[in-house]
């Protein structure tokens, strides 16, 4: 498999935020937002003054209601821990079966 690693992923190479003075912070809740004080305070009560605000909320994969979604070798695809899952199951596999979902909802491939 090619590498599938967060850095040979990722848009941003390297220190792409440290030389662009930005703080990325991940997997932090967000309590409060000032937007006149330009504050932040997370869950913890810890306060992050800021100068631009970019939040990120995360999501979950929509698993359509299909009878078997919850088999053994059904996966969903969001982190790169699914991937080696999909992986590992995918190594003795004969056969396979894609489902995708964007913006415009869910659709089929063609076969």
């Amino acid at each position: 498999m090619p590498d599938a690693s967060a850095e040979s992923l990722s848009l941003a190479a390297g220190d792409f935020f440290i030389e662009h003075g930005i703080e990325l912070r991940l997997g932090e809740a967000v309590a409060t937002i000032d937007r006149e004080a330009r504050l932040v305070r997370d869950a913890e009560g810890h306060e992050i003054h800021w100068d631009k605000l970019v939040l990120a909320t995360g999501s979950y994969p929509f698993v359509p209601p299909i009878p078997g979604n919850d088999l053994a070798g059904c996966f969903v695809y969001r982190t790169l821990d699914d991937l080696d899952r999909i992986a590992a199951h995918a190594a003795a596999a004969k056969s396979g079966w894609l489902s995708a979902a964007g913006c415009s909802g869910w659709r089929r491939p063609t076969p």
